[in-house]
């Protein structure tokens, strides 16, 4: 049974009349229980039909943004990166003003950064920061931007004496990030979203970064504590546990 066929049975099943084109907030409950295959798929087929709805495109970025994190071999992985990048940059092409269009933009520049190397890193990081600020200030109950941004503060507070270096001689004012920024964007993730898993692990490594050990542990905890909902969720539950 195509998608199509299962939401018309499933209307009927429960009393209702929804149409044949699902709506977004299926997709979105597609979304939200890890579901990105079907989510892809069903946004996949609805793009065929209008290439320049903004909800569509950016939502499909979105998908395959996730299908991303979940692949784990690192050359299927880079082709479903770049696949999705375009969805991005058409999403923002489509409208320069729409707080989504620029997270994943932002979320697809910075993965596309650390697949390429140092170098690359550092000349994305600009762009990360100048679309994820801008995503912030569009839809500024959105948790994904602010753990974006802590994500940034947090790698850019990571590099090494020698990718500082490299990033001297390619900017006169290299960017720089750091643990208390993260930290604090971490934070207002988790104020928005407290059963995000990815939040509370990230708030951890930054703690630990830090030297912070009593208050890492506490996040790792909680990261032990919810329930993970796709791979990447499991993952950092894996790597959580050898704290304790």
């Amino acid at each position: 049974m195509n998608w199509k066929n299962f939401i018309v049975t499933f209307s009927i099943f429960i009393g209702i009349i929804i149409p044949v084109t699902p709506t977004l907030y299926y997709i979105d409950s597609l979304y939200e229980s890890g579901d990105y295959k079907n989510s892809a798929k069903i946004l996949n087929d609805l793009y065929l039909e209008d290439t320049n709805n903004i909800d569509v495109v950016y939502r499909l970025a979105r998908s395959i943004f996730l299908l991303g994190e979940e692949e784990s071999n690192p050359n299927r992985q880079a082709d479903i990166y770049y696949r999705g990048f375009n969805y991005a940059k058409k999403a923002l092409s489509i409208n320069v003003d729409n707080g989504y269009a620029n997270f994943w933009y932002a979320a697809y520049i910075g993965k596309i950064g650390l697949l390429e190397g140092t170098e690359q890193k550092i000349l994305n990081s600009y762009e990360v920061e100048q679309y994820g600020m801008r995503a912030i200030n569009l839809i500024p109950d959105y948790e994904h931007s602010y753990h974006l941004m802590g994500r940034w503060h947090y790698e850019l507070a990571e590099l090494t004496w020698f990718e500082r270096s490299i990033a001297s001689l390619i900017y006169a004012t290299p960017p720089k990030g750091s643990y208390e920024k993260a930290v604090e964007l971490f934070k207002k993730a988790i104020e928005i979203n407290f059963n995000e898993i990815r939040h509370h692990f990230w708030l951890a490594n930054t703690y630990k970064a830090q030297g912070q050990n009593s208050l890492a542990k506490k996040q790792f905890r909680i990261v032990l504590s919810l329930k993970p909902k796709n791979k990447k969720d499991k993952d950092m539950q894996n790597k959580s546990r050898k704290y304790f």
